[in-house]
């Protein structure tokens, strides 16, 4: 229901990247009814043919999809949809971790899309991921301090402007952080760096309220650790031997 609220939203033409839990047969051809074009995760098993796919050696593969007659009433506004097939590009794509994912995409012209492309294409997804880490489990956004809508309203909206604090004074940090790392030839770190935005909004949530009290909004010491780019990425939190470099301020290096 929420997707369809937000499908008003997207226009023609433009891309929508989308999760294991979105696909289903009248949701592609609902989207191509509208012109939106899409690069979806499948899971494995779902449909025949992607099963029959992952079971294959091909790498991508161009197939037609019929609307199942169950869904039809989901497409009563776009009746030259209901007896049409659509065409959709299904690619392999490894992970670093040798997991194989399978993503569908309307982008069915081979030469202009690569492979490559579609399956760096949805990794930009990777970043909305992490935003829904950072809200249900590091700023605890479903645990309210209250029951009624006002409670709820209250504590929603504050949590999301400590995140936009946050990223506020990360980024002119992130940034000089990125720079430093590019220019030191001989650093060892075999990732780039960027800012440790678990260790960020601990220090913004404890300094939040003196902060705007006192208005020292100078003393936002931030931590760095490595940044992965890949999701198939696993962290042991065990031996976790994180750097934190508490020598940078708001702004810039003490």
């Amino acid at each position: 229901d929420l997707l369809m609220l937000h499908l008003d939203k997207i226009n023609k033409g433009d891309m929508l990247l989308l999760d294991r839990g979105y696909p289903c047969f009248w949701l592609l051809f609902l989207l191509q009814a509208k012109g939106i074009e899409f690069c979806v995760r499948l899971k494995d098993e779902w449909w025949l043919q992607v099963y029959e796919f992952t079971q294959s050696k091909d790498s991508e593969k161009i197939v037609k999809f019929k609307l199942p007659k169950k869904d039809r009433e989901k497409l009563l506004e776009y009746p030259d949809m209901l007896g049409k097939e659509i065409s959709c590009r299904l690619v392999k794509v490894e992970l670093e971790n040798g997991e194989v994912e399978v993503l569908c995409s309307s982008l069915t012209d081979c030469e202009k899309y690569t492979k490559e492309e579609i399956g760096h294409l949805y990794h930009y997804r990777w970043g909305e991921e992490e935003a829904y880490k950072l809200l249900k489990a590091r700023v605890e956004l479903e645990n309210f301090s209250g029951k009624t809508a006002k409670a709820i309203k209250q504590d929603f909206h504050s949590k999301i402007f400590l995140m936009s604090l946050c990223s506020a004074y990360a980024h002119p940090i992130e940034e000089k952080v990125r720079q430093e790392h590019h220019a030191d030839q001989e650093n060892k770190n075999k990732h780039p760096q960027k800012i440790n935005r678990t260790n960020a909004l601990a220090t913004i949530m404890d300094m939040a309220i003196p902060m705007f009290i006192n208005k020292k909004f100078k003393k936002a010491s931030l931590g760095v650790t490595d940044i992965v780019d890949d999701s198939g990425f696993t962290r042991d939190f065990k031996n976790n031997n994180l750097q934190v470099y508490v020598g940078y301020t708001l702004f810039g290096r003490k």
